[in-house]
This record gives structure tokens, sequence and C-alpha cells, in this order.
């Protein structure tokens, strides 16, 4: 392949994260869209997450502060029934809060470490860490939100 084709593959890549992640804000489940474009729910998620961290952070913040705001228009429209004690009702508005607090990063299912977390994995140590986890990045392993130090290496290797 040459050149051209490597970039023409990469902009079809971008077109077709980007209608992914399109049809999920408007509301397709990532199993759907898998079906759909004939890959896993988990490439599905990826493309989703490659299309989020190419957002600039204003428009991040902008598609955080419309989706909280549907959100809570959606649970005023449930409230309602969920105190009245129509179980699906109460499911939806469960759900919306959960959805809610993931947005807002309080979810109660997160884990937060406090402190220093050990893990042995076994690479070649010739290759520097950030090279690794630039590497795992490119190939969609990991979406890192944490700075990793090797214990064998000092401070920025």
């Amino acid at each position: 392949m040459d050149k051209d084709q490597d970039m023409g593959q990469v902009a079809a890549q971008a077109d077709r994260d980007q209608a992914i992640y399109r049809a999920w804000v408007d509301g397709a489940s990532q199993a759907d869209l898998g079906d759909r474009y004939g890959v896993t729910q988990q490439a599905i998620s990826q493309a989703i997450g490659r299309v989020l961290d190419a957002m600039p952070p204003a428009d991040r913040e902008a598609e955080i502060r419309r989706t909280l705001d549907l959100v809570d228009e959606l649970v005023g429209v449930f409230i309602g029934r969920a105190r009245d004690g129509n179980p699906a009702a109460a499911r939806e508005v469960r759900g919306l809060l959960a959805l809610r607090g993931r947005y807002l990063g309080v979810d109660r299912r997160e884990v937060h470490i406090t402190g220093g977390v050990e893990h042995e994995h076994r690479v070649d140590p010739a290759i520097p860490v950030a090279e690794l986890l630039n590497q795992w990045r490119a190939e969609g392993w990991i979406r890192p939100r944490a700075e990793l130090q090797r214990m064998d290496q000092g401070p920025g290797s």
C-alpha cells in the first residue's frame, strides 16, 4: 500500500467513527451499531472513544452540557411516575441518574486509587514506557487516564 492509500484509510476511518458517534448520540445502541457496521461492540466503543478523544476541550464540554441538560429533561418526564410507584419509570430514572453520574465523574462504580500501584508487565525493557503506551493507545487497547511509571527506571523514562 502506498502512503496515499494509508491516508485515505485514515480519513475513511475518521468519517466512519464520526458516523458511528452521531448515530450513538442519536440513540443507537453500540450492539446495533456493531451489527450495522459488521464489527464488535468493543470496536464501536473504541470508535466513539476516538471521536471523544479528538474533540477540542470546549466542544467536549459543550457536548457534556447538552447531554446533561437532556438527562435532566428526561428525568423530569419520568420522576413523577417513579414517585407514584411505576417500576418502569423508576428504572428509567435510575438509569438516567447513573448516566448523569458517569458524565459528572461521580459514578459510584468507578474505582479511584490513591497512592501508588505496582504492576508488573513483561515487555522489552528497552522500549520506553511512553512509547509502549502510545503504541497501545494507537491500537485501541487502552485509553489511559493515569500516569504510569516503570519501577526499574527513573521518572520520565
